[in-house]
């Protein structure tokens, strides 16, 4: 068993299984501050989105609708593409099938 405080412990990242190297960056990243890392993701953030919705279930479609106007709002680019049932969601009643 190590001594010490975790500080004290190198990690070998490569000499970790894969499921496990995740983790190190995981418990890394977690030391960052904030700000930091706000101002990170916002330069890596992407300018456009599509989303594709596949089902009609009025549920998914409301949550595919959210997630689109939550990248909105931030100022990217949105694409919603309908297919399969999904397009029974936006299609009239009484629209030819």
């Amino acid at each position: 068993m190590l001594e010490g405080n975790r500080e004290d412990v190198e990690f070998c990242d490569s000499c970790l299984p894969e499921a496990f190297q995740g983790l190190m960056i995981m418990s890394t990243t977690a030391k960052l501050d904030p700000q930091v890392a706000l101002a990170e993701l916002q330069e890596r953030k992407p300018d456009r989105v599509t989303i594709v919705v596949l089902s009609g279930n009025m549920d998914r479609v409301m949550s595919a609708f959210i997630i689109a106007t939550g990248a909105a709002s931030m100022g990217m680019q949105v694409t919603m593409f309908f297919t399969f049932w999904g397009l029974n969601a936006i299609r009239k009643p009484g629209a030819v099938q």
